[in-house]
């Protein structure tokens, strides 16, 4: 490869990333969001459901974990809102386990 064609590659190679000079600036982070908080560990509450569907009335059991306000756990506990937004994790079991074999890991994702 002569040098001509090389220089004719180094041009070409510049031209075509030229556009991405400007993709590389950081964009400025908006204000929208809320504080974030120190890792906590909340206490949990729960609440267990049925889903029903399907046309042979086919249903799954569900159990949702959520943090819970302070010093308060258990079915149907308030909700903890001094940390929201919390993530939400969907969790669930394959036929012939049950949802409580896994409440260790459910809990914990959960506080």
């Amino acid at each position: 490869m002569g040098t001509k064609s090389r220089l004719a590659a180094f041009i070409a190679i510049l031209f075509l990333l030229t556009p991405l000079l400007g993709v590389v600036a950081e964009p400025t982070e908006s204000m929208n969001f809320s504080e974030s908080k120190s890792l906590d560990y909340y206490d949990t509450g729960f609440v267990n459901g049925q889903i029903n569907f399907g046309e042979e009335e086919e249903s799954l059991e569900v159990k949702i974990d959520y943090p819970s306000s302070e010093n308060e756990s258990g079915e149907m506990s308030e909700m903890a809102w001094d940390g929201a937004p919390f993530p939400v994790v969907l969790f669930f079991v394959d036929e012939g386990e049950e949802i409580d074999n896994y409440g260790w890991l459910t809990q914990s994702l959960a506080s």
